[in-house]
């Protein structure tokens, strides 16, 4: 047998010859076998070429003194060790196996020791023949022993990211080194020192490191330590500058080779004590005026930093005043001279910003460096009033001011009130201001808010500020007081000519109007009249009864009534009055009559009863007072949505049993109807019979008692019309059994026979019968079923009766049970009878089916035209207003819009409010709000539906827009300066609230003929 040496790396081959030879120095081998064994021979050497370049092979080889042997196969394993020397570069060995068949695979592994371990292994397979020797090849491995570093003891990394490059190689056991072996790199102490693929170790922080390296199956280890050195010493902040006394606080930033810093202790030192000291912790205080170099040492290394002291202005800080009273105060602060001779003082004013400042006397503090208290009282202030202060300080070096601080003085308590002029006259209507004085008991004048009040205010009123008002003649005392202290004046209230204001009119109705003014009659007896008119400048004035005002009445409210106006007209009034001292006419004021109002609404029907599920349309007449029908809009709600429901049409819906009310609701004027809910005759429904044979069959129907106990039977015989029917048993159903199937047997048929038959349900709310349906016993088979009429064209909701006839092979008509059906119900819907409904626009197919045999009719739904009602508009303005109109889309998707202008044949129209109604929507109401309509001015509208299907005009109806009302007056000129007999022209323009012009009548008045007069 011959082999193959290889290194780790296969950089080159050794030759090893496995040959046939005898035994060598055996030290273990297992029983003779029977038979004759196969022979295994080894001669294992290493070429001169191997040694040339990888000498540590060889020398390892020199180096082995034991071969071990493993032959496996068969289910035996024969091992064989042999003490032998490759010194000379070669070893020769053999080995018998026993062998048990005529060939047999082995499995064949060596091992070469030496040095106390292994140095090189490995391992074939080959075929043993008995008698005959194997000579396989086998390849040998280096087994790497142990791996070395370069460096072995690596010296320190003084700073963090400093790098060192490790080597290693693997060595055999005896020491001689392996080529080629590739390492993996690993560190186990990452936050110390990280380590590349290469080797290159990087430090990350101070510790020690294990650096681990794999190849070969083994790992060897080298600890590298990180010990940064302090390589520079910066001192933050560089420069530092102190008042004589101040304190900083440097700090030692020091730092390694690489930048990074580093904790380290420093001490500091000052090279001018006398100037700066400096504390073990970096702090410095200032000592005397000059420079000193404060130094922080780590180490060799020394950082500095230049520290400047100096003598600065005083230090300033202004305290809260003191001792605070309505006329004086202490104020006080602190100052720190710094070392220098410093004077103080306060500056004081009204200005928060002290531009009024006064200051105290200026005094001395000292050339200390603590801080000195400085007080100084200030005198003369005015009584609750808000003051400002600071502190000042000045030495050699400046001027220092402090924060300003405010104070507010106290109040003074009121000694004594003094009210002026201690006595008044005037005239109802007129006025006169009074004055009050509080003073404190030195004679202080104070400034204070008094309470004024009139010991009888039907003679004179008094407001807040002390202006006195006249009432009627008469004699009063007004009074000002301040807490609890008062004085009085004496007020005379003599007679005058009457003074009147216009009040707005109210119980405004479509036809009349109450208008109102109110007439104080100076003391006289007066008589009061409204002049009204459709003119602004009541040029066309009619007046009302003269009224009398008694002289002593006082202020009085006077109205009259007017009758016999036009609906939505304008009016304008104002209120006169004259007694014997003179006369007054007061302002001009308008209104506008109201629309007719509502005065009922009737609903009709008043009273209903509904069964659940019926319905009912109610419709409301509106009335004004005189009995006249008004066009109104109706809004429809219910009492009770759970026992009635109603639509905005004012179509009600029985829900459930109980009583509710139907309302229409017109103007905030309600409409009421009654509606009862009662239980209806029960519901009965005949269904299809079942288990039809030739004498018998099982007879269906459904029936619902409404709430009721009912009794069920079923009608039947061969009779169409039911005549003269058998009756089934009656069956029980208790009250409030809902919807129920009932099933009843019958026997004792005839085979090929038609029966009829129906269900019959009973309660105290009467009977009902359900539709007759028929089934055949069978007899001869159906081969066709006719359905007549073969097409039918629906509109939603119509209905159409289908026939259905089956037909056996000879084309004889039978008499068959029919079982109807619809592909599409959505479409439309078949009952058992063949009663066709039209549900929805489209196509389906109606299936009537007969023993299985089917016929069809096709049925096609097609919308309905669409409808359009005109409703009265709401929201009427003077530029605006609410179209209305009702539409219906007859199943169809509705485009709406509404034709507006002022034709009344709608010939010139503008089109506002197009949009879509969605199909399906049934009736709906519609409406559209118009904008830049002109003022007082009737328009003409109507509705327009347009579906597919057509279009519809919901007709003509018309409104009136408001004036635009009169905001104010604009007069130009305002004022005007004249001689006796000059004249001026003046104008005037009515504005509205947007400031638009309007056309109006004016009438021009003088409030005083006796100084101008103005003409129309």
């Amino acid at each position: 047998m011959s082999g193959r040496m290889r290194t780790h790396r296969t950089l080159f081959a050794v030759v090893l010859a496995f040959l046939v030879a005898g035994c060598g120095d055996l030290l273990y081998e297992t029983p003779a076998p029977a038979g004759p064994p196969a022979m295994v021979a080894f001669n294992l050497q290493h070429t001169a070429q191997l040694q040339a370049v990888d000498p540590g092979v060889s020398a390892a080889f020199a180096r082995v003194n034991q071969l071990q042997i493993v032959v496996s196969g068969g289910g035996e394993t024969v091992t064989g060790t042999f003490a032998v020397s490759g010194s000379s570069g070669e070893i020769r060995a053999s080995l018998e196996v026993p062998v048990e068949t005529e060939s047999q695979q082995v499995s064949i592994q060596v091992e070469l020791r030496g040095g106390g371990g292994t140095l090189f292994t490995g391992q074939t397979q080959t075929t043993l023949v008995p008698g005959q020797t194997a000579s396989p090849e086998i390849d040998l491995v280096s087994v790497v022993g142990e791996v070395a570093f370069e460096p072995a003891a690596p010296e320190a990394l003084t700073f963090l990211g400093a790098t060192l490059q490790l080597q290693a190689r693997a060595l055999f056991r005896t020491g001689d080194p392996i080529e080629g072996v590739e390492f993996g790199w690993t560190s186990r102490d990452p936050g110390v020192a990280t380590v590349s693929s290469a080797g290159v170790v990087t430090a990350v922080g101070p510790g020690s490191a294990r650096i681990e390296a794999q190849g070969g199956g083994t790992t060897g280890q080298v600890v590298v330590r990180v010990e940064p050195v302090a390589a520079s010493v910066e001192v933050v902040p560089a420069r530092l500058e102190l008042p004589i006394g101040g304190e900083g606080t440097l700090e030692a930033v020091v730092r390694d080779a690489g930048g990074a810093e580093m904790a380290a202790e420093a001490v500091w030192s000052s090279t001018a004590p006398s100037v700066a000291t400096v504390s073990a912790s970096g702090r410095v205080t200032g000592v005397a005026p000059g420079e000193a170099v404060v130094e922080a040492r780590v180490g060799d290394v020394v950082g500095e930093a230049s520290v400047q002291v100096a003598a600065l202005p005083p230090l300033v800080e202004t305290a809260t005043p003191s001792g605070i009273q309505p006329n004086r105060a202490f104020l006080v602060g602190q100052v720190n001279p710094f070392g220098l001779a410093t004077e103080a003082w306060f500056e004081w004013g009204r200005e928060p910003g002290l531009s009024d400042a006064r200051t105290t006397p200026r005094g001395s503090i000292g050339d200390g460096v603590a801080f000195v208290e400085v007080i100084r009282e200030i005198t003369g202030l005015q009584e609750d009033t808000p003051y400002y202060v600071r502190l000042v300080a000045e030495n050699e070096l400046g001027t220092t001011r402090g924060e300003i601080r405010p104070f507010r003085t106290t109040r003074f308590p009121v000694a004594t009130v003094r009210v002026a002029p201690s006595e008044v006259s005037l005239e109802p209507g007129g006025t006169a201001r009074l004055t009050a004085e509080a003073r404190a008991g030195d004679g202080t004048v104070l400034e204070r808010s008094f309470t004024w009040s009139s010991a009888d205010e039907g003679v004179a009123r008094v407001g807040g500020d002390g202006t006195v008002e006249g009432v009627s003649p008469g004699e009063t005392w007004v009074r000002a007081e301040v807490l609890g202290v008062s004085d009085s004046a004496r007020v005379l209230v003599l007679a005058g000519p009457p003074d009147v204001e216009t009040r707005s009119a109210v119980e405004l109705t479509p036809t009349g109007a109450t208008l109102r003014g109110t007439v104080n009659p100076g003391g006289f007896r007066a008589q009061a009249r409204f002049q009204w008119g459709r003119e602004a400048d009541l040029s066309d004035a009619r007046t009302t009864e003269l009224q009398v005002v008694e002289g002593a009445a006082g202020p009085s409210l006077v109205s009259a009534r007017l009758e016999g106006l036009d609906r939505l007209g304008l009016y304008y009034f104002r209120i006169v009055a004259e007694n014997e001292a003179g006369s007054a006419q007061g302002q001009i004021l308008s209104f506008r009559t109201p629309d007719v109002p509502v005065d009922r609404v009737d609903v009709t029907p008043a009273e209903a009863t509904l069964q659940v599920g019926d319905t009912r349309r109610f419709t409301a007449r509106v009335l004004d007072a005189d009995g006249n029908e008004l066009e109104r809009a109706v809004q429809w709600t219910t009492s009770s949505a759970s026992v009635v429901s109603v639509t905005g049409a004012g179509v009600a819906t029985g829900v459930a049993l109980g009583t509710a009310e139907i309302r229409a609701i017109v103007d905030g004027v309600v409409g009421r109807a009654q509606v009862d809910v009662v239980p209806g005759p029960p519901s009965a429904e005949t269904l299809g019979a079942e288990e039809v044979e030739q004498d018998g069959a099982v007879l269906r129907g459904r029936v619902d008692g409404g709430g009721l106990g009912v009794g069920v039977r079923f009608e039947w015989s061969e009779d169409p019309n039911l005549s003269e029917p058998n009756l089934t048993e009656v069956q029980e159903l208790a009250a409030g059994a809902g919807s129920v199937t009932i099933r009843r047997s019958i026997t004792g048929l005839e085979a090929g026979t038609r029966y009829y038959f129906r269900v019959v349900a009973e309660s105290e709310a009467g009977t009902s019968r359900g539709e007759i349906v028929s089934f055949a016993t069978p007899g001869a088979p159906v081969t066709r079923v006719a359905v007549q009429p073969g097409l039918s064209e629906l509109n939603p909701g119509d209905t159409v009766r289908l026939t259905a006839t089956a037909f056996d092979d000879s084309g004889n008509a039978l008499d068959r049970d029919v079982t109807w059906t619809s592909v599409d119900a959505g479409v439309a819907t078949v009952s058992g009878t063949g009663l066709v409904t039209a549900v929805a626009i489209g196509s389906t197919e109606i299936r009537a089916t007969v023993d299985g045999v089917v016929g069809t009719a096709a049925v096609q739904v097609l919308a309905s035209a669409p409808t359009a009602q005109t409703l009265a508009a709401t929201g009427i303005e003077s530029g605006a207003a609410t179209l209305r109109g009702e539409v219906d889309g007859g199943g169809l998707a509705a485009r709406v819009f509404f034709r507006i202008g002022t034709d009344p044949a709608l010939q010139d129209v503008v089109t506002v409010g197009a949009g879509e109604v969605p199909p399906g929507s049934g009736s709906t109401i519609v409406s559209q709000a118009v904008t830049g309509l002109a003022p007082d001015t009737r328009y003409w509208y109507e509705i327009v539906a347009i579906t597919s299907a057509g279009e519809a005009e919901g007709g003509a109806r018309d409104f009136r827009t408001a004036p635009i009302p009169v905001d104010r007056i604009e007069v130009d000129p305002a004022q005007a300066v004249l001689s006796p007999g000059q004249t001026v022209q003046i104008e005037a323009v009515p504005v509205s609230a947007e400031g638009e012009p309007l056309d109006r009548e004016l009438e021009w008045r003088s409030t005083n003929e006796s100084v101008a007069t103005v003409t129309q």
